[in-house]
Order: structure tokens, then C-alpha cells, then sequence
């Protein structure tokens, strides 16, 4: 019964540094986000302006950020809400795995559903997959564990 706590108690530190690894990540998608939703404001477009259309790039700017707002804005409602799961989670509150996971997947689907396309590179979804899977295992780990003890 002792290894049992002993290994639960293992379990659960281990679970509070991929949480903190998680508010790290999930704050750093949250400035980028909000740097995003910047990028199509009038102040930036006349700040780069003259600068784009002396190189010819400036159709091109436009283009890439030109739903730049809504895709910041939502991306960072998502991270928030990820930041929100991984604080539960630090808790050790299994409803904080499904609100990360939520978070996690519906930011995959963003930009190709604003952008109109759908293209997804194997990196981004493959993080998220081994996340949500740590984060699942864990829980299971823990939940198993203290079973025993009882």
C-alpha cells in the first residue's frame, strides 16, 4: 500500500511538470496569438507599407494576413481555455484533461477553417496527439493507482 501512494505520489509530480510545461506553451500561443491579431490592424498596414511596396511584397502581406484578427482573436480564446484545463489538471481534475484537449484539437482546425484551407503538416496535430496521450495516460495511471490503495 505504501508503493502504491509512494508511486501515486510520483504520478501526480510528474503530471504538475508536463502542466507546467503546458502553461509555458500555452502562454507563449497566447502572445503569438494576440501578436497575430495585430497584424491586420490599420497601424501595422500603414507602418509596413511603404516598406512592402518599395520590395513588392505588399499584395502578398495582405494576403497572408488577411484574416489575420478573427484566427488571433479565437486561437487566443482557445489558449486561454487550454491554460484553464491545464490548471485543473495541475489540480488533478480529470475535467481539465478534456477541456485541454478540446482546446488543443479545435486550434488545429482554426486557420483551415477561416483560411479555406486544408492543408495540416504532420508536427503540429502530432504534438498535440502525444500531449492529450501523456496527459491521458497519466490520469489513467493515477485513477489506477489509487484503486489499490483503497
Amino acid at each position: 500500500m505504501k508503493d502504491s501512494l509512494t508511486e501515486t505520489s510520483k504520478l501526480r509530480k510528474v503530471l504538475k511538470t508536463l502542466c507546467i510545461l503546458t502553461f509555458i506553451g500555452s502562454a507563449c500561443t497566447l502572445l503569438m496569438c494576440i501578436y497575430l491579431s495585430l497584424m491586420n490592424t490599420p497601424f501595422v498596414q500603414e507602418f509596413y507599407s511603404p516598406h512592402l511596396e518599395k520590395s513588392g511584397n505588399a499584395e502578398a502581406f495582405y494576403k497572408l494576413y488577411e484574416h489575420a484578427t478573427s484566427i488571433g482573436i479565437i486561437k487566443a480564446v482557445l489558449s486561454g481555455l487550454s491554460i484553464f484545463g491545464a490548471v485543473l489538471m495541475y489540480n488533478v481534475k480529470r475535467n481539465g484533461l478534456y477541456i485541454y484537449a478540446f482546446a488543443q484539437i479545435a486550434i488545429l482546425f482554426v486557420s483551415p477553417i477561416i483560411n479555406g484551407r486544408y492543408e495540416f503538416k504532420f508536427m503540429e496535430p502530432g504534438l498535440v496527439v502525444l500531449w492529450v496521450t501523456m496527459y491521458a495516460v497519466v490520469f489513467y495511471l493515477i485513477s489506477r493507482k489509487e484503486k489499490l490503495a483503497v
